[in-house]
């Protein structure tokens, strides 16, 4: 994939798919699901990783890999 950021426009390609696909960054929005593996990268978890157990909103349940304890944590959309 190649991502192309200029003037807060991003292109994306793939391999997959040969059509350039231009969004506006602030259009963009991080997208988590249940088992997905997660590295909490800013906050009162900072450098907690996890597995996440629960999306509601922009808050993460996660349980984490050290404590074996649910953390949860907000992120930006």
């Amino acid at each position: 994939m190649l991502i192309v950021s200029s003037f807060h426009l991003l292109v994306f390609k793939t391999i997959y798919w040969q059509k350039t696909l231009a969004v506006n960054e602030k259009e963009l929005c991080k997208y988590f699901e249940p088992g997905n593996h997660v590295k909490v990268v800013s906050g009162t978890h900072e450098g907690a990783t996890g597995m996440v157990v629960k999306v509601e909103q922009h808050v993460l349940i996660i349980l984490s890999d050290t404590t074996k304890e649910h953390v949860s944590d907000a992120f930006a959309a």
